[in-house]
């Protein structure tokens, strides 16, 4: 709380701004819809101007959720995986592991291990065990 007659300092914290150097009250920074980023970090004096919304391209990044933030950049399969479902503007990637990978998840794995030769096999992608290779009775 401030005291009577003193001007209170907007904090680029707390996302707020004043255009005025005066005693009027600081206001919030825009937050931007899912499928846009705010360019609030990029102000030179994030405390003395108002940020705007900017539409994420969908191609390299997106934002899920209201927020005061940038458009997050999509994520990056991690080694052994691939994407199943592209991003847009408003979601990730979805990846999965490749064909004869197996992953500690069938969706956004953090890890893909590869099956092993003539012993384990993982036929689809999406794994999340290599399957046992039968012997062939001949």
């Amino acid at each position: 709380m401030r005291a009577r007659g003193s001007c209170e300092q907007c904090g680029a914290a707390d996302h707020e701004y004043s255009i005025e150097d005066d005693r009027s009250a600081c206001a919030d920074h825009n937050q931007c819809a899912a499928g846009e980023g705010s360019n609030w970090e990029s102000l030179p004096e994030q405390n003395k101007a108002a940020s705007s919304c900017e539409p994420c391209d969908g191609v390299t990044e997106y934002s899920d959720a209201l927020s005061y933030g940038p458009c997050s950049t999509f994520s990056v399969p991690v080694s052994g995986a691939q994407i199943k479902t592209a991003g847009s503007a408003t979601t990730d990637h979805v990846m999965e592991c490749k064909a004869g990978f197996e992953g500690d998840a069938a969706e956004n794995p953090t890890a893909c291990t590869s099956c092993v030769a003539d012993s384990t096999f993982a036929a689809a992608p999406g794994a999340t065990a290599c399957a046992d290779v039968r012997a062939t009775v001949g």
